[in-house]
């Protein structure tokens, strides 16, 4: 398996949406010309990230068997100004959408566990 093709299918999907990848036969980020970064997720071991031509950026993140990768609009190295107003803050209203979206799950639940 190569990088490249999953590279190519993740530019398919949506900006920020991941897909998963078993590390098992994959080589290490690094071998494929992606560098060490960070990310807004703690939960990876690490973070990856390659640019593309055009200026956007493969982010991969690093589990124990398995990586999630998503493409940001600007990866950092191009310009980090950018990614942080495209991508940061999109990742950012994604994330509270994500958790409004829970809460009001939460609230149309909560009624009927109220007490008098």
């Amino acid at each position: 398996m190569t990088w490249e093709r999953f590279i190519g299918a993740v530019l398919t999907l949506d900006r920020h949406d991941r897909l998963r990848v078993d590390a098992d036969g994959m080589p290490h980020p690094e071998e494929a010309g992606f560098y060490r970064s960070t990310g807004l997720s703690r939960a990876p071991l690490a973070h990856y990230r390659r640019p593309l031509s055009d200026g956007r950026g493969i982010h991969v993140h690093v589990y124990t068997a398995h990586y999630e990768l998503h493409w940001d609009r600007w990866d950092p190295k191009v310009s980090l100004v950018r990614h942080l107003v495209s991508d940061v803050a999109h990742a950012v209203r994604r994330k509270l959408q994500g958790a409004s979206r829970a809460a009001l799950s939460a609230e149309q639940v909560a009624p009927d566990a109220i007490v008098p």
